[in-house]
């Protein structure tokens, strides 16, 4: 089946242009969509780095609560303890001072438990403090890190936006040089082929569908002076050395 040929003198080369501005704009509106991930791409280690930090100190701030009660309970086993104390001045009966004195002795060793384990407490905060001070100082390398990666991605997006806009403005004047009937075929087949209405043929096929091009019509497409669509994709043909 021969491929479909149009003689339009000059305009392959406005059309060869045309899809080289449409290729790169697409590019850029591709970029421009993809602002959102690749912002929540660059912060996901500063998150992560802030998700450990607030663990570290939830951690830390339960250990500290856990101190002042201990602190709290030792305080109240010694007072405890001074009030039997003072008891023992008007008991009248040695049972009576056996119990008080066994009183005593409880209070005392019940703070002398919760001392030890205050003792362990204080071990543990010591080491979660020196894991909390790791964790802030990764936290704020991670900030200043985020930061700075978010100011470019910002600023290499506002150059996206300010190239998309004069290539939008390229692109009319571009479209304008070409004959009416001819870019509405283009634009027909730029919306049917995924962006891609102009293709190269290069080792005798086409790159747009890959499928082999005819000798004679590559013979053809090589003068690169007629339109000529490819007889499987329909998109339209150019050689380039």
């Amino acid at each position: 089946m021969p491929s479909d040929t149009i003689e339009v003198s000059g305009q392959l080369k406005f059309l060869i242009e045309l899809q080289e501005t449409d290729t790169r704009i697409l590019e850029l509106q591709k970029e421009k969509k993809s602002l959102p991930e690749i912002i929540d791409k660059a912060r996901q280690s500063f998150d992560a780095a802030h998700s450990e930090l607030t663990k570290i100190k939830a951690t830390h701030d339960g250990l500290l609560k856990e101190k002042r009660d201990k602190e709290r309970a030792v305080e109240d086993e010694d007072t405890k303890a001074e009030k039997l104390k003072s008891k023992t001045s008007g008991i009248k009966t040695n049972k009576e001072y056996q119990a008080i004195l066994s009183e005593i002795e409880a209070a005392q060793k019940a703070k002398g438990s919760i001392e030890d384990d205050l003792l362990v407490l204080l071990e543990k905060i010591e080491n979660i403090k020196k894991e909390l001070n790791t964790k802030e100082q990764a936290a704020k390398e991670e900030e200043k890190r985020f930061s700075a990666e978010d100011a470019k991605i910002k600023e290499d997006f506002k150059k996206t936006e300010e190239e998309l806009s004069a290539l939008i403005k390229e692109r009319k004047e571009k479209g304008a040089k070409i004959d009416k009937g001819l870019l509405e075929k283009y634009t027909h087949l730029f919306k049917a082929k995924n962006g891609l209405a102009v293709a190269a043929v290069k080792n005798g096929s086409c790159l747009g569908c890959h499928m082999h091009v005819p000798p004679q019509t590559f013979t053809e497409v090589k003068k690169n002076t007629k339109i000529i669509q490819c007889f499987q994709c329909h998109r339209i043909h150019y050689w380039k050395e």
